[in-house]
């Protein structure tokens, strides 16, 4: 299926990906998590870039460390992409 490039089509999108955002059961303290975000803060700018080259693999991502260090972010930040391409996640 192809979605209308018009404004209507837009709305459908939009609509789609905000459907998909609320049943991912993200928690709303994460709902401004981005890559870029995730870039933004001091010292993540070696992990947002592992988690592009790992976007463009095939790979499995296993994310842990200790409370804090963005795993959850990093995960939410991914989760975007993903439904910003068309895709879900939970």
């Amino acid at each position: 299926m192809v979605t209308c490039p018009c404004p209507a089509g837009a709305a459908i999108v939009q609509r789609r990906q905000d459907r998909v955002w609320q049943q991912a059961g993200i928690p709303p303290k994460f709902s401004t998590y981005t890559l870029e975000s995730l870039a933004r803060i001091d010292g993540k700018t070696g992990l947002v870039d592992a988690l592009r080259a790992w976007r463009d693999s095939r790979s499995w991502l296993l994310l842990w460390g200790p409370p804090g260090t963005c795993k959850s972010g990093a995960a939410v930040a991914l989760l975007r992409e993903r439904q910003a391409e068309g895709g879900q996640g939970l």
